[in-house]
């Protein structure tokens, strides 16, 4: 049989099971240890002692919790600093012997979430860890600058729960390519915890996620038809953006020339909806209409974007987006039918995306996707680690 233990601090509770057998030294830990540290305002383990309402009663660490705690007996775990002062008690445990199975789960409510092992404390631990040393100095770059990409998706609320795919070559010199784990928020990830996948589908590395998460099979079978097919590309992004789906399921699609927003996106090609991309024979489909292409409108479904390097395919997706708002913005305006509409000059719709082309000799999107990481560093810099 085992002592339950109902530990209550503030407007935190949880039930643990000490084993009457253990001595007291574990007791404690044992309780410090399923309390979570964020609960104890930064006392450490080892400051925490025993109490009764009257101070700290005669106890050695080595003693059994049965010989020492009797049956229904109330004690505090305090400070040693905090002994005095009573008021300031940091947990009370109200001791029970006999009513619980020794081997029977305990149930912490403050961290409870529907999967197992996909809770705010494990995840926030898992992903505090950083790989990034195990890799070339190549791939920690292209790591960190796809992760970031993850984190702006959140910021400008492009994502789809956690749907919709990011991905890049892990470098040049393999067909290898970098994608989400999947059931992490696009506001979670890092450079370690992006995964490592071959273009059959083979997990390479799983990053700090291990297998806890895996991969989402349709993510797989899009990008890697473009990665394996287009040797040019590095980057390949993806996503439900509302405005972007919507202009999906129009028969004309996107007008490149409507606005200045729109014309440096550049050519548009398209591809048929065939649901779910999970079909394997829809590859060869997908890669015949992308052709040399750097932005597809996927129908009924959403956009694309590819890029040599991360900042192109980051920029090109900001650009695509910025469009496809515009259009819907200028269409849910019309009060005389789209004739209400102002068709600018095709000639300076060409020029405007000649000049586009050349406007930044960094690369497309570098000056940008510079400027946008700085700002990541201003409000959460852990997209790094």
């Amino acid at each position: 049989m085992a002592i339950r233990l109902r530990v209550e601090h503030s407007n935190h509770k949880l039930v643990c099971c000490v084993d009457p057998e253990s001595t007291i030294s574990d007791a404690i830990s044992s309780i410090f240890k399923r309390f979570n540290d964020s609960h104890m305002n930064g006392t450490e383990n080892h400051n925490l002692v025993l109490a009764t309402s009257d101070g700290e009663f005669q106890y050695k660490n080595e003693d059994k919790v049965s010989d020492v705690l009797g049956e229904n007996s109330s004690v505090s775990l305090i400070s040693k600093q905090k002994l005095v002062d009573h008021s300031k008690q940091l947990t009370t445990a109200v001791i029970k012997q006999g009513d619980v199975e020794q081997d029977q789960p305990t149930f912490d409510p403050s961290d409870y979430v529907p999967a197992e092992g996909f809770s705010t404390r494990n995840i926030r631990s898992i992903l505090s860890k950083t790989l990034l040393p195990n890799y070339s100095i190549e791939e920690q770059k292209r790591r960190i600058e796809l992760a970031a990409c993850y984190r702006l998706f959140d910021l400008f609320d492009w994502t789809d729960t956690i749907y919709g795919h990011l991905t890049a070559r892990a470098n040049t010199s393999e067909h290898n390519f970098l994608i989400n784990a999947f059931g992490l928020l696009y506001s979670e990830i890092t450079a370690s915890s992006l995964v490592k996948v071959s273009l059959e589908g083979d997990i390479i590395d799983s990053g700090v996620t291990g297998d806890l998460f895996g991969i989402n099979k349709a993510g797989y079978v899009i990008h890697s038809a473009i990665h394996e097919s287009r040797p040019d590309v590095t980057c390949v992004m993806h996503c439900h953006f509302r405005d972007a789906a919507g202009v999906s399921c129009t028969k004309d699609g996107l007008d490149i020339d409507l606005s200045q927003t729109a014309q440096t996106v550049g050519p548009i090609v398209y591809h048929d909806y065939e649901g779910i991309a999970v079909n394997e024979e829809e590859k060869k489909r997908l890669v015949k209409d992308l052709g040399d292409a750097n932005v597809m409108i996927l129908k009924n479904h959403g956009i694309l974007t590819c890029g040599k390097t991360v900042s192109q395919a980051f920029m090109l997706m900001n650009q695509l987006i910025e469009a496809c708002r515009i259009q819907t913005k200028a269409y849910s305006n019309l009060k005389h039918g789209h004739e209400s509409i102002v068709q600018p000059d095709k000639k300076a719709a060409e020029f405007s995306r000649m000049i586009a082309q050349k406007m930044n000799p960094q690369g497309v999107g570098v000056k940008e996707l510079s400027a946008y990481m700085r700002l990541l560093d201003a409000k959460d810099s852990s997209f790094r680690l």
